[in-house]
């Protein structure tokens, strides 16, 4: 059971990264729940189904540059529904022209062979700074030591 909940998810992120958007979407729930950052960007929060999911993604490529998602390891549990992530993220964001990288871990749930939920763990603290340029003279002081 484990490997088919391990492959469901790898077959996600291989037609995700070959922008096989609807091959990709046929790996979701209808009723998929995708919790994302919370800092209140435009593709932030909590997205109930695959249209909110599908907006959510529209989202990130309209508001980044670059994005990039790479995958070091994925483990399915194997007494469980659920594939670990983990990886390395990164992307600008045009309207500060700031970087932002992160290590990431993702929970994908699988049920009825289908991505039932998903929630990404990052740095949300450094992911608000960069997008709302907070604090942004206090990092350049930093860099620059």
């Amino acid at each position: 059971m484990s490997e088919n909940h391990l492959n469901i998810v790898k077959n996600y992120l291989s037609h995700l990264k070959n922008k096989e958007l609807e091959l990709a979407m046929s790996y979701v729930a209808d009723d998929t729940i995708w919790h994302s950052d919370n800092i209140n960007a435009p593709w932030s929060g909590t997205h109930h189904g695959k249209k909110a999911l599908l907006k959510h993604l529209e989202n990130i490529k309209k508001y980044t540059k670059s994005f990039k998602k790479e995958v070091y390891d994925l483990v399915a549990g194997e007494n469980s529904n659920y594939v670990y992530e983990y990886g390395h993220l990164s992307c600008e964001f045009p309207h500060t022209q700031e970087i932002f990288n992160t290590y990431i871990i993702s929970i994908y749930e699988i049920i009825d062979r289908k991505i039932h939920s998903y929630r990404v763990l990052e740095d949300n603290k450094s992911l608000y700074q960069i997008y709302h340029q907070c604090n942004l003279a206090t990092r350049s002081l930093s860099h620059s030591k």
